[in-house]
């Protein structure tokens, strides 16, 4: 059994099993190592020899996949909802417009940042159809 890097264990078979990709632009293509996170692209072979997946290294590019459990995720949002409340307090104590109109602009920021957290969920139903409540 291998072990991925989200906790779940997978089978590892004694022979090699070859994955292929059928396509007329490889560069389309990101494969990702479940278990070691490592990345490749897909480019287009110079021969019939060339690799088709190119190793993505990290210089000079921001980390865009970010290894988060459900509970780590759950504090993220708790702390960007206590920090939505703790903006409408002092919203609420500020004289200057422009002051007023930065705390609001940030509070849209959270907002939009919990709406993508929110869309990226898998929200879970039971396969025998019936209702589970969420409430």
């Amino acid at each position: 059994m291998r072990l991925l890097k989200d906790g779940t264990q997978v089978k590892e078979y004694e022979h090699n099993i070859t994955l292929s990709v059928h396509t007329k632009c490889p560069e389309k293509y990101k494969l990702t190592d479940l278990e070691t996170g490592q990345q490749y692209l897909g480019n287009t072979p110079d021969s019939e020899n060339d690799l088709s997946w190119n190793r993505m290294t990290n210089s000079n590019r921001p980390n865009k996949n970010f290894d988060f459990d459900v509970n780590e995720l759950a504090l993220v949002e708790s702390a960007m909802k206590y920090r939505i409340g703790r903006l409408n307090i002092r919203r609420g104590t500020v004289v200057k417009e422009s002051s007023r109109t930065n705390i609001d602009n940030e509070i849209k920021q959270i907002y939009t940042l919990l709406g993508k957290i929110h869309n990226q969920k898998v929200w879970y139903r039971p396969k025998d159809g019936r209702f589970q409540g969420g409430g």
